[in-house]
């Protein structure tokens, strides 16, 4: 056995990856509850700005305060679990395809799939070449990188059938 001893480090780890929890889950719980207060206004803003304006949401203080929470958030996310790409990006595509645009449905819909998504890419990651691991922003790529090249083409496909 060598002479280093790994308690300090393995001590200050923990402490520290349960300093980085303390400090998201407040900014979590604060984005989560500004995205839910909002669902109303951000139907509104879905239908377009000058809908809404009539309607008498005011766009930009709403775009300001979802903005600057949803930043803080995935922020106090990043810190603690890392850059897990395409997450974020591909939970409300797949949520809205499946419940509609309707942010009182889509924003709870969206925050499953995104658990659901990352579930599903961390057990095949940890199953794939088992008994080595892939990291779990392999598999979310993996999965990611083609989804995001269906939406592109699908839109330019779209766009092309209204030009028509």
């Amino acid at each position: 056995m060598s002479g280093f001893d790994r308690r300090p480090a393995v001590v200050a780890l923990l402490c520290f990856s349960s300093l980085a929890a303390f400090l998201a889950i407040p900014l979590v719980f604060l984005g989560v509850l500004t995205i839910v207060y909002f669902t109303d206004e951000l139907n509104l803003i879905t239908t377009g700005e000058e809908m809404a304006k009539s309607r008498g949401v005011s766009v930009g203080k709403v775009k300001l305060a979802l903005f600057s929470t949803t930043s803080l958030m995935v922020g106090g996310i990043v810190s603690f679990c890392g850059p897990i790409g395409f997450v974020g990006m591909m939970a409300p595509h797949m949520a809205r395809r499946l419940v509609g645009p309707d942010h009182r449905y889509l924003t709870p819909a969206a925050i499953l799939a995104g658990g659901l998504f990352l579930a599903i890419s961390d057990t095949m990651a940890r199953q794939l070449i088992a008994p080595a691991e892939l990291p779990v922003g392999v598999m979310t790529s993996l999965f990611g990188g083609p989804f995001f090249l269906w939406l592109l083409l699908r839109k330019r496909r779209l766009a092309g059938q209204d030009a028509a």
